[in-house]
């Protein structure tokens, strides 16, 4: 139920007129960003601030999860769209060992 979710206290930023979805747009913007950043120059401290920021992204999906579920009992769909690809992003992100390395 999007509608339930989107229009509740919770589908803008707090004390803001902002949607929440906006910060996920902004979310996604940095990540690919990062992204670009690493595809032309892979260094271990942009990777290491795209960990990172896949984290915050992470923690926020756990907290807007329990929102819907909790305090608002209701599944946006999109916004499982927009968790899974969070999640992959962190996945990603995470370190591989050595003998996994391509190239």
């Amino acid at each position: 139920n999007c509608e339930m979710v989107l229009s509740s206290s919770y589908g803008v930023i707090e004390g803001s007129n902002v949607p929440t979805a906006a910060g996920g747009i902004v979310w996604f913007a940095m990540s690919a960003g990062l992204a670009a950043s690493l595809w032309r120059r892979p260094r271990s401290v942009l990777a290491k601030l795209q960990l990172a920021w896949a984290g915050i992204g992470l923690l926020t999906v756990l907290y807007l999860v329990y929102i819907e579920i909790v305090k608002l009992g209701a599944i946006c769909a999109w916004c499982s769209v927009a968790h899974i690809l969070v999640l992959s992003i962190f996945l990603i992100a995470l370190p591989r060992p050595e003998g996994d390395r391509v190239g």
